[in-house]
């Protein structure tokens, strides 16, 4: 979890947004998302992958080093939403909560 920190906590931030949202747009394709997981888990990854790497936070040598480590946090969070089956808007909060990939206690 450490590598975590090599990012800003804007940038941890916007990468957990843009997940949120790619997540739950995907999830909102199944009729019955929880028999789906796998290929949510899939489909949102990748799709969180493009809409990162077409901004402009990632365009350099030191973002597709950053672009790593967001896709492993990303992968982590989509994995804890599905294995909490959390599939509506209300359930997966639009902020970090603690236990999740990326999130820093404050100090």
């Amino acid at each position: 979890m450490m590598e975590y920190h090599m990012m800003s906590k804007t940038r941890r931030t916007d990468v957990r947004s843009a997940a949120r949202l790619v997540y739950l747009s995907t999830a909102r394709r199944f009729m019955k998302p929880a028999l789906y997981k796998p290929e949510i888990l899939r489909i949102s990854v990748a799709e969180t992958r493009h809409v990162l790497i077409e901004s402009k936070g990632y365009k350099s040598l030191i973002g597709s080093i950053l672009l790593a480590i967001a896709m492993k946090m990303v992968t982590k969070l989509v994995m804890k939403w599905l294995d909490e089956n959390l599939f509506s808007l209300e359930a997966v909060p639009p902020h970090y909560t603690e236990g999740e990939a990326g999130y820093v206690a404050r100090k």
